[in-house]
């Protein structure tokens, strides 16, 4: 009994000096994403960042990795999918070291399209797309990669169908045409957004999807305005 506890300890120490040995750890979740360039971080025990290097196990074809910032940070960029190992290796004098690290590849998640930032669709009151500068897509990821809206259509469609405005645009922003469509909408009314095409990471251009807008105003005796209220709560005040 007294063995097999002895043997628990050895390898137990055993583990815990070989995962202290080396580190590399992605400073985007432990992931790699496919044609970008990923922030890696390395270190390992009793050796200089200038003393380690950081290479693919079995590089493919637009497998590169630079150095980033400093020696203690890499820029990692892959091309496969699934498990991608990376060695680190240390050399001190006539001392070497290595470790595989092993990351797990995936694509960048695609875009989706939203109103201002925050709405994807649904009911709204005219204010809400009267207040909106442009489409702004979104990447559902804490990976911070920069979409670039490209072109989007607006497809103005009025309740009684004889002011139906269908209108293109380039870049993000709602153009003269389109604010002058948005400032006019009422009641019954549906603004949708089309073919919105955006350009992120190595995806030179992708169309992320349409987004749908139905206009519905409060009824007449339920707007109050903020100068009536308070001239309700003055008077109940005196009173």
């Amino acid at each position: 009994m007294k063995n097999a506890k002895l043997l628990f300890i050895l390898l137990l120490c055993v583990t815990r000096v070989s995962a202290q040995r080396a580190l590399v750890a992605n400073e985007e979740l432990n992931l790699l994403y496919r044609g970008y360039d990923n922030k890696v971080a390395i270190s390992m025990v009793g050796y200089d960042c200038s003393e380690l290097s950081l290479h693919f196990l079995m590089p493919e074809q637009g497998d590169s990795i630079m150095i980033g910032t400093d020696a203690c940070h890499y820029l990692v960029r892959t091309s496969e999918y699934g498990r991608v190992p990376l060695i680190i290796s240390g050399r001190h004098g006539d001392t070497e070291s290595s470790d595989t690290i092993m990351f797990m590849a995936r694509s960048i998640p695609t875009p989706f399209p939203t109103l201002g930032g925050r709405l994807r669709g649904g009911i709204v009151n005219s204010g809400v797309l009267k207040s909106s500068p442009g489409i702004i897509p979104v990447i559902s990821s804490d990976l911070w990669v920069r979409a670039t809206v490209l072109s989007f259509e607006l497809h103005y469609r009025t309740k009684d169908h004889k002011g139906n405005r269908d209108l293109k645009n380039a870049g993000p922003l709602f153009n003269k045409e389109m604010i002058e469509v948005l400032n006019k909408t009422k009641h019954g009314d549906t603004i949708v957004i089309r073919h919105v095409m955006v350009s992120y990471g190595k995806v030179p251009h992708e169309d992320i999807g349409d987004m749908l807008f139905l206009i519905r105003e409060p009824p007449m005796d339920k707007q109050e305005t903020k100068r009536q209220r308070l001239t309700k709560k003055l008077e109940k005040c005196q009173g």
